[in-house]
């Protein structure tokens, strides 16, 4: 999906089921001005790897911008509320980026 031309950076943010993974990828402009450019779930047990590199294969694609050509995620937030193990166990090697790509980011959203 291309990404608006008022968008700045991108970030994406995943809430954690017992059998899924749910994905948003926002992007953000100025005036606090938001933009959902993807939502996907990606369904299976989330204390398999599967369900994580397949979330690592969407965090690490390029978009494409209206007007600045290819964009990658910044910044990903993921819920530890559920699954917490393997929340960390992602993340935790995403800490810092990694040649550009996306920081991973373990949070505990209460509901």
């Amino acid at each position: 999906s291309q990404v608006p031309a008022g968008v700045v950076v991108l970030t994406a943010g995943v809430d954690v089921q017992d059998d899924r993974l749910e994905v948003e990828v926002l992007g953000h402009g100025r005036d606090e001005e938001s933009w959902s450019i993807i939502w996907r779930t990606i369904y299976g047990d989330p204390t398999s790897r599967a369900v994580w590199d397949d979330l690592d294969d969407l965090i690490r694609q390029p978009l494409e911008h209206e007007r600045l050509g290819e964009m990658t995620i910044r910044a990903t937030c993921v819920d530890s509320g559920h699954h917490t193990n393997a929340v960390y166990s992602f993340c935790r090697p995403r800490e810092g980026g990694a040649s550009g790509l996306s920081k991973a980011l373990a949070a505990k959203v209460s509901h």
